[in-house]
C-alpha cells in the first residue's frame, strides 16, 4: 500500500493478470494503475481526455469489488 492507503497493483502477482485487470477497467470507463483505480475516464481514440476520480480502494479486495469481480488471492492468480 502507498502512504494514502491505496494498494499498489504491483502486489497483484502476474503480469498477465494485471494486464487483463487494466483492460477490464478500460472497458468500464475506468483506469487502473500502480496509483489506484479511477472512474469517469473519458477517452477518445484510446487517449485519456480526463483523469477521472480516484476511487477509495484501501485493499486489493476493494479493487476487485469495483470491477465487479470475485476476489482472487495472489497465489490463485498464477494458476
Amino acid at each position: 500500500m502507498d502512504a494514502g492507503g491505496t494498494p499498489r497493483t504491483r502486489e497483484m502477482k502476474s503480469c498477465e493478470w494485471r494486464r487483463s485487470m487494466r483492460l477490464l477497467a478500460i472497458k468500464m470507463g475506468m483506469s487502473l494503475s500502480e496509483h489506484g483505480l479511477r472512474t469517469g475516464i473519458i477517452r477518445q481514440k484510446g487517449e485519456k481526455l480526463t483523469k477521472g476520480q480516484l476511487l477509495h480502494t484501501p485493499t486489493e479486495e476493494s479493487i476487485f469489488k469495483h470491477l465487479g469481480l470475485d476476489y482472487c488471492s495472489p497465489e490463485e492468480r498464477d494458476h
